[in-house]
């Protein structure tokens, strides 16, 4: 009867998975989106827009992971811990291979766009502070100082979303590469393989 669970809990490791790395690199992009270009950014991101686009992606992933339940591609019951079931890593088919791929390209996409958007933000944060910290605090008029305050809070922030793009980076980057090259090694080939 307990087997029967396994799938279902597959899909919700797999989309949540995926989702949270989702929502971490858009969280990225809305930095950059804010440091780069303030006043775009403050004209046009909206709550609404935040939560329109959380709502995508996380249907995006839920859509990406239920892909099994469809016929391409399968969750196979972990057999080295027995206590859970996974996307099969050693794709046999054509249509496992179509899902595991189909994983490896978004988790590729998400890692690419998160490492390339904190560098962005670490390089923008850099050149601010380097111009704040010319202009000492007692020539700043009322305007200055809270243009400082606002960027203190947007550093704060940049450097919590490198937090977790970092942890999100350390957590897929070993699931990426074990997707992307399992496709192309034959499901009699090596034994160990990274769990996630």
């Amino acid at each position: 009867m307990a087997i029967v669970f396994f799938p279902h809990q597959a899909f919700f490791t797999t989309a949540f998975g995926l989702s949270s790395g989702a929502v971490v690199t858009s969280m990225s992009l809305d930095r950059v989106a804010a440091l780069y270009k303030p006043f775009f950014y403050k004209q046009h991101a909206t709550p609404l827009l935040s939560r329109t686009i959380c709502a995508f992606l996380t249907m995006f992933c839920l859509a990406l992971a239920a892909l099994p339940f469809f016929g391409i591609g399968k969750y196979k019951f972990n057999q080295s811990s027995r206590s859970f079931c996974q996307f099969d890593w050693f794709p046999v088919t054509l249509t496992e291979t179509v899902n595991s791929l189909a994983i490896a390209v978004c988790g590729v996409t998400l890692i690419t766009v998160t490492t390339v958007s904190n560098t962005t933000v670490l390089v923008i944060v850099v050149r601010i502070r380097r111009r704040m910290s010319a202009v000492l605090p007692s020539d700043m008029n009322s305007k200055g100082r809270a243009r400082r305050f606002a960027f203190r809070q947007e550093e704060r922030m940049a450097k919590f979303v490198a937090l977790a793009s970092i942890v999100f980076l350390f957590t897929w980057l070993p699931v990426t590469v074990s997707s992307c090259s399992s496709p192309f090694i034959s499901s009699h080939g090596p034994t160990m393989h990274v769990d996630a």
